[in-house]
Parts: structure tokens; sequence; C-alpha cells
């Protein structure tokens, strides 16, 4: 509690200047934020893609074979430049994902593949749609 004190009687003028907690103070949010994600990577290792007779799952998401409805590729029709999930250029493939969703609507649960996780987007959602196909059949 004193340390915020200082800060406060520093910022207001009337003592002196103490930068050592101010810096603390402003620095500490800004490295925790920018360490974490990859802490936490580390801690508990890069999301894995999995596919299998019982479904898609990537880390701790998971979608059965029964009930994903949509697997959206990066030049899928239903994706638009006006989409909130995309930038206004929506052209740069930084951005491009591959969307396995369980219905049409924004709601419910969905697994996004980026490029992190595989190289081929468009194989990667060809292929994952035959597969779809493969186990209504079934």
């Amino acid at each position: 509690m004193n340390y915020l004190i200082v800060i406060v009687l520093a910022l207001l003028g009337r003592k002196d200047w103490l930068w050592f907690p101010l810096f603390c103070v402003v620095t500490a949010p800004t490295f925790i934020a920018t360490i974490w994600p990859q802490a936490r990577m580390l801690l508990r290792g890069q999301p894995v893609l999995v596919v299998d007779a019982l479904g898609v799952s990537l880390g701790r998401e998971r979608l059965g074979w029964d009930e994903i409805r949509v697997v959206e590729g990066p030049g899928s029709v239903r994706r638009r430049s006006a989409d909130p999930r995309r930038p206004v250029r929506a052209d740069l493939e930084w951005f491009d994902v591959v969307t396995v969703a369980s219905g049409t609507e924004r709601k419910g649960p969905r697994i996004s593949v980026g490029k992190e996780h595989v190289g081929d987007l468009e194989g990667l959602a060809a292929w994952l749609q035959g597969v779809r196909d493969g186990q209504r059949a079934w």
C-alpha cells in the first residue's frame, strides 16, 4: 500500500519522483501480457490438430463428426470481406483459417485452424469435407 501512496504522491509532484516504482507499475502488466501466452504454450505445449474416427480436436476443443455441419476453407464462398473475423484487406494470407463449425450460425462451438497448425489450408478444408461426407455415409 505504501508503494501506491508514493506513486500517487510522485505523480502529483508532492515528493521527489521515484522512477522505479512507477516503472514497475507500468511495465509489469505489459510484461505479463506479452510473456504469458508464450509461457503457457511452453508449459502446455502447442495445440495439436487431431482428426480421428470420433471427430476433430484442436487442443481442448473437440467436435464429433455428428456435430460438424460446416467446413469453411480460406476460399469459401461464405467468407466475405465484411466478415468480422477478417481484416478489410482480406486478401492477406496471414489471416486464412479453416473453420469447422457445428452450425451455420455464428453461435455454437467451432474450431479454427490457422497456418500455425497446417501448411496447406485449402487441402485440409477439402480433405475434412471429404472425411465428414464419408462419416455421414456410415
